[in-house]
């Protein structure tokens, strides 16, 4: 499923899926030891990236990346989709304390999980200049 992604990202104008979710896979068998490969379909809403984001909301919104639902958003939203693919085929639930029951509910969640994660990185950047600061 990170195979094409990585071909999909690096290119020259980027394509991003913006549709990466568990009914887009299909699992196929490989051979008999029972390893699969999963493969990823449904490019209908896949787009290029023009510059370095995109506007448009789309895609299922229990597998959508924060910044989706602020509508700018790059090719790192679909690897925060497939994260969430990853962590259902791994627990086999859908019962994640991301997922919410109403877009305003999500959109909270997703911004009190941005700013806590900004005020973490800005906590750790002060200590880091404090042990600077005190050599």
């Amino acid at each position: 499923m990170f195979r094409p992604l990585g071909i999909m990202h690096t290119r020259k104008q980027p394509i991003i899926h913006r549709d990466i979710s568990l009914c887009n896979l299909l699992i196929k068998r490989k051979n008999s030891n029972g390893t699969v490969e999963i493969v990823l379909n449904d490019f209908d809403i896949a787009r290029e990236i023009s510059g370095t984001a995109t506007y448009t909301k789309v895609g299922k919104e229990q597998y959508m990346a924060p910044e989706v639902l602020c509508k700018v958003y790059g090719t790192k939203a679909d690897i925060w989709s497939a994260g969430v693919v990853l962590l259902e085929l791994m627990t086999l639930s859908t019962d994640y304390p991301f997922y919410a029951m109403t877009k305003d509910t999500e959109l909270q969640m997703h911004t009190e999980m941005r700013n806590k994660l900004v005020s973490n990185l800005f906590c750790l950047l002060i200590y880091r200049i404090q042990s600077l600061v005190q050599i």
